[in-house]
Parts: C-alpha cells; sequence; structure tokens
C-alpha cells in the first residue's frame, strides 16, 4: 500500500474535524460579536441621556470597529468553511456552507461598507469665501463698493 493511498482517508478526516471545529468557532464569535454590539449600543443608549458628546463618539467608533469584525466574520466565515468541506469530500456541508456564503457575503460587505464610512468619514466640501470675490468683466457685488 502507498503512502499516498493512505494519507488521503487521513487528511480528510482532519478536514472534517477541522470544519467541525472551526463552524463552532464561526458560530461562537459570531454570537459573541452581536452581544458586544447589542452592549455598546445599550450602553450608547443609556448614554445619551447624560449628553456628554465625547463618550457618544467614543461609543460609535466602537461599534463601527466591531461591525467590522462582525462583516468579515460574516463575510469570509462561510466562504473558508465551504473550501474546506469541499476538500474534505463533504459535499452536503460544501452545499450548506455556499448557501449561506451566498446569503451572507453581499449582506457582509454592504455592512463593512457602511461601518467604514462611520470610521472614516468623507471630507467636508469647501466653505464658500468669508470675503467679498471680485471677478474681472463686470460689477462688483461687493456691500461697500
Amino acid at each position: 500500500m502507498s503512502p499516498s493511498v493512505s494519507a488521503t482517508p487521513r487528511r480528510r478526516s482532519s478536514l472534517r474535524v477541522a470544519v467541525g471545529v472551526l463552524s463552532t468557532a464561526w458560530v461562537v464569535a459570531t454570537f459573541a460579536l452581536i452581544c458586544r454590539l447589542l452592549s455598546l449600543a445599550l450602553g450608547q443608549w443609556a448614554d445619551s441621556y447624560s449628553g456628554s458628546s465625547e463618550t457618544t463618539a467614543l461609543y460609535a467608533a466602537q461599534s463601527a470597529h466591531a461591525g467590522l469584525w462582525l462583516a468579515a466574520l460574516l463575510a469570509g466565515g462561510p466562504v473558508i468553511l465551504a473550501v474546506l468541506a469541499w476538500a474534505g469530500g463533504m459535499r452536503k456541508t460544501f452545499i450548506g456552507f455556499l448557501g449561506l456564503a451566498v446569503l451572507l457575503v453581499p449582506a457582509g460587505l454592504a455592512g463593512a461598507a457602511g461601518m467604514w464610512r462611520t470610521l472614516h468619514p468623507s471630507s467636508p466640501p469647501p466653505a464658500a469665501p468669508a470675503h467679498c470675490v471680485e471677478f474681472s468683466g463686470g460689477d462688483s457685488t461687493c456691500p461697500g463698493g
């Protein structure tokens, strides 16, 4: 018996264990991040009654960071697990995680884009000049002359 023939079932067995462990870790991490976001939302809600804008901005930044992690976990987890299931020869598990990936990747990317805009807001438009600017070739509309 050649080593390559006996290595295939051992490799599939280790991939099956990896899929089981990683899918459990994925569910636990997703639940933990959802709990984190809920606690931040409740903290921000309670802080809104005190009127401190500094802590409100801190809560918003922490929520955006946790939301980015959740979006990455929702988008990346099923894709990685589907690839591992396919490599391990688990056809039904592959189809299940592929279906989850099709549903969760667009939602995760949309959520990540929103959280990214929260963390990195676009620069405000340039302000209009506060003083009178005269243009050549016409009447000046500056007050006082």
